[in-house]
């Protein structure tokens, strides 16, 4: 079975479709030792089934389809969090916003859902640093 996954699609999301194909060839006799190879593509899809049950592929798909779609916002935050404070992020995000690392980390991990004044928040927080950065860019170009 071949998963072309689109080329935007973030490799935290790639991990988490691997793993869920690991699981439905482990738990699902219709995958029952069935091989796989995830690449990347112009689109997401499955092809070269096989034998394999087409609806059983189908379900696959759809469960692949909503693994891309939940993680774009995980992936977001965690992509604005390391562009506005590095790698150790969340807890100075936390504080910027005036929530708990906590909170932080429970968007960050999906357990909770982050709600839209918080891109607001985040929104601000990258314009305020995009005129610092291009302020100093100016004071360098002196």
């Amino acid at each position: 079975m071949k998963i072309s996954i689109a080329y935007g699609v973030q490799d935290q999301a790639i991990d988490m479709i691997r793993a869920l194909v690991d699981e439905a060839i482990m738990r699902n006799v219709d995958f029952n030792g069935a091989e796989y190879i995830i690449d990347r593509g112009e689109y997401t899809s499955i092809d070269d089934i096989g034998a394999l049950d087409s609806a059983q592929v189908y379900v696959l798909y759809n469960d692949i389809l909503k693994i891309i779609e939940s993680s774009a916002p995980l992936i977001r935050l965690r992509r604005c969090g390391e562009a506005l404070y590095g790698s150790r992020w969340q807890s100075d995000l936390a504080r910027a916003l005036g929530v708990g690392d906590r909170r932080v980390r429970e968007w960050a991990a999906g357990e909770r859902r982050t709600p839209s004044g918080v891109w607001t928040g985040i929104a601000s927080l990258l314009q305020q640093r995009q005129a610092d950065v291009s302020e100093l860019l100016r004071e360098l170009d002196k």
